[in-house]
Formats: structure tokens, C-alpha cells, sequence
């Protein structure tokens, strides 16, 4: 989270621009579902409880509470396993009304959690089920707003211990047009490949202060091992935030977890690539260079 702190520290206030109106933002956190239910304990007398944390926000701008309603909503309803779903290219299909979007998400939590007891119930060795969801907001510069999306799920029983999923993701929001912005929307025309190659350079660095080489061999060996399962996707590139010094791709090539003793897999896990504006400014529109 260091570069997300960084992020606000640099951000603009909300003033009017002679050309350019810059649409001002004052988001309140908004609880959807926050409750624990617990069931029968173990013959132990070890508690068993079951846990649903979600919230979103407010922004006064109807077609961005409307689009936050929908995201926190998609992520009640898919499973574990759908859970990349999150990084879907096309945008999330809108309930009519915010209201409507607002009692689906609100039936939905409901349904979780029941869902959450439904298995502890059935399954004596799950002691602990929970789930969280939430956006949090890091700031504003101009017309460009960023947030963050958290969303973890976590089991703990007698034979795995702990499981669960833990996904991050900045959502770079273009409030003049109302939409969420993908990697390929701030990129200049036929610039893609030379984008795809300057952080296949960021994760050259990445490898080098990561990992102790004593010899050129072992250099070349442990980076193309390395590449095989930590190489971020096509999905992963879209998870990127802007900072003073230029762009970088968060994203963690573990998003699932297993016997792990923590709420959240070790920050080793999480993966941070940047590119500079120097290297940016021929591949980037204007308008999402910082000046």
C-alpha cells in the first residue's frame, strides 16, 4: 500500500479549471452488510461463527454509486471460484435504479451469510466462514478519481487450517466519461505491444532486486523460472494506478491461499511493477501523462 499512500499525498484538490470543470467528489463509506452469526460450538466448546463484512460508497454522482452498487453486488453473488471474474473486460450489466441495485445487493449479503452458516452447519470441521468487500478512496486529480477494491474470502477448519482468496484492484475512475478505465484507454494508438514490453522490462527489475545471483547462469535460470508462474496476465495489467513518478501494475500471482497462518497472503506474495513517465510519454495519451 506504500505507492497507494504516496498516491494521495500527490493528488490535487478539487478546483475549477478556466477549460476543463473538474467534478467534485466527497465519497462516504456505506455499509451494506456487516454481521456475525454463530452456531453450535465444537465439543470443545470452541466457537463456530460465520462473518459478512461488505460496504461500498456514496459519491452523489448517480451513474458512479450505481456502478460501485453493481461491482460490490457481482461480488457477492460469484463463487470462490469465480472469483477472476472480477477482471472482466466488459462492463458489469446496471440494475434500472440505484434503489433496485440496492435491495439486490442487500438480498444477496443475506443469502451469503446464510450460505456461510448453511456450511458450518453441514460441516462440523469448518469453524470460521467469512467474507469482506469494500472500496476505499484514494483521491482525486482532476477529472481522474482512484479507488481500491478489496475483496477476501477466508475459511479455517481442522484439516486445511486456513483457505481462502484475497484480490486487490484499482479502479482508475474518467469521471468526464463515466467509466472505468482498462489499460488499452489511456494508451496512444498501435502503442500496446511497446507498453507490453516496457513492463516486460519492470519485471526484469523486478526479478534482479528480488533474487541473490551469484553467477550469470544461475541469473538466467532462477528469471525464467521465476516468469513460468509469476508473469502477470492480460487481467493483471488492467489492475494499475498512476503516481508521481509514473505507472504500476499491481497484482498477486497467488490469489488463492492454503494453510496460511495470516488474514491475508505475505506481502512477498503481492507483486509491484513500475514504469517511469520518461519511458511513458510516447506510449501514453496527454491527457493521463502527469505534468
Amino acid at each position: 500500500m506504500k505507492s497507494a499512500f504516496l498516491f494521495i499525498a500527490l493528488f490535487t484538490s478539487c478546483v475549477w479549471a478556466a477549460d476543463n470543470p473538474v467534478i467534485p467528489l466527497n465519497p462516504q463509506k456505506e455499509p451494506i452488510l456487516q454481521v456475525e452469526q454463530c452456531v453450535e460450538p465444537t465439543a470443545e466448546e470452541i466457537q463456530r461463527c460465520a462473518s459478512v463484512d461488505i460496504s461500498t460508497l456514496r459519491t452523489e454522482l448517480l451513474w458512479l454509486d450505481r456502478l460501485f452498487e453493481q461491482r460490490a453486488l457481482n461480488a457477492i453473488i460469484w463463487s470462490v471460484q469465480d472469483k477472476a471474474k472480477l477482471y472482466r473486460d466488459e462492463p458489469a450489466m446496471l440494475a434500472t435504479t440505484l434503489i433496485e441495485s440496492q435491495e439486490k445487493t442487500q438480498f444477496a449479503a443475506k443469502e451469503l451469510l446464510q450460505q456461510h452458516i448453511s456450511r458450518l452447519n453441514s460441516n462440523p470441521e469448518i469453524h470460521n466462514e467469512s467474507t469482506h468487500y469494500d472500496l476505499q478512496y484514494l483521491g482525486q486529480r482532476y477529472n481522474l478519481a482512484t479507488f481500491l477494491e478489496s475483496d477476501y474470502f477466508s475459511e479455517s477448519s481442522w484439516d486445511t487450517d486456513q483457505i481462502g482468496y484475497f484480490l486487490d484492484r484499482y479502479l482508475n475512475v474518467d469521471l468526464t466519461r463515466q467509466t472505468i478505465l482498462a489499460i488499452d484507454d489511456i494508451l496512444l494508438p498501435n502503442q500496446r505491444q511497446k507498453f507490453d514490453e516496457l513492463l516486460d522490462d519492470a519485471l526484469d527489475i523486478y526479478i534482479y532486486n528480488l533474487l541473490d545471483f551469484e553467477m550469470d547462469e544461475n541469473r538466467k535460470a532462477a528469471n525464467e523460472e521465476f516468469r513460468k508462474n509469476n508473469s502477470p496476465t492480460q487481467q493483471d495489467k488492467q489492475n494499475f494506478i498512476f503516481t508521481a513518478d509514473g505507472i504500476e501494475i499491481h497484482y498477486n500471482p497467488y490469489f488463492t491461499w492454503e494453510n496460511n497462518d495470516s488474514w491475508e497472503p505475505s506481502p512477498e506474495d503481492k507483486i509491484t511493477l513500475k514504469i517511469s513517465w520518461g519511458n511513458l510519454y510516447n506510449v501514453i495519451k496527454p491527457e493521463y501523462i502527469w505534468k
